[in-house]
């Protein structure tokens, strides 16, 4: 599943023009730390000494930066598709669950405890 995400993302990109010379497509990376520590040996193969740009959800961008931050990546993070939306104050939004939010609930769950293991394997 991965693998084909990295594909879409790649074709995409084509789409929108950007060269397939300069798109690289990391499909060995299985998570997170993976990928960082990945990129960060194409990052300092290919283009050395520069300041990179990371783009990742709003949500996962803790664990991202973390990750990188550990391979002494310099950066500029740039979160996507925040979660966010109008604050709704009466008893139907305060009180009566959503499907919606229990999805919500479950990123942010993964995200919480996916920062609680890494520290803990020292990832991060």
């Amino acid at each position: 599943m991965k693998t084909f995400a990295a594909e879409r993302l790649k074709s995409f990109l084509l789409m929108a023009g950007v060269p397939d010379s300069v798109i690289i497509v990391d499909l060995e990376a299985v998570n997170t730390y993976e990928n960082a520590v990945n990129s960060a040996k194409i990052l300092n193969e290919k283009f050395p000494s520069q300041k990179y740009l990371l783009i990742t959800s709003a949500f996962h961008m803790k664990r991202s930066i973390l990750c990188l931050e550990k391979q002494d990546v310099i950066f500029d993070p740039f979160p996507t598709d925040y979660y966010t939306g109008r604050s709704t104050l009466n008893f139907d939004g305060m009180f009566i669950p959503k499907a919606e939010s229990i999805q919500r609930w479950q990123k942010i769950s993964k995200e919480i405890v996916g920062i609680i293991m890494y520290k803990l394997m020292g990832y991060i």
